[in-house]
């Protein structure tokens, strides 16, 4: 069992860079992952691969991130709207 904590992350920062349009594949890109693909979705590399997919950034962006950026971009995230739930730890 994978923790999912940054996956969740990414999910809420495409969801702000992007709106719906943006969350659904990665969204599916997730679940492909771990359940189909049976990839760590908590692992950095793998949630990169899925943001260089969807295109939330390329791969010169990727490559610049090393665990501790990724992790950084990724706990940037604020909140969805609407919602009372903001920075998920």
């Amino acid at each position: 069992m994978s923790q999912s904590t940054r996956a969740h992350r990414l999910a809420q920062k495409a969801y702000q860079i992007g709106g719906q349009k943006l969350l659904l594949p990665v969204l599916c890109n997730i679940f492909k992952a771990n359940l189909q693909d049976s990839k760590d979705i908590g692992d950095n590399n793998v949630l990169a691969d899925i943001a260089v997919k969807v295109g939330m950034m390329n791969r010169e962006e990727v490559r610049g991130i090393d665990q501790v950026s990724l992790g950084t971009l990724l706990t940037s995230s604020q909140s969805f709207p609407g919602s009372q739930i903001s920075h998920i730890a």
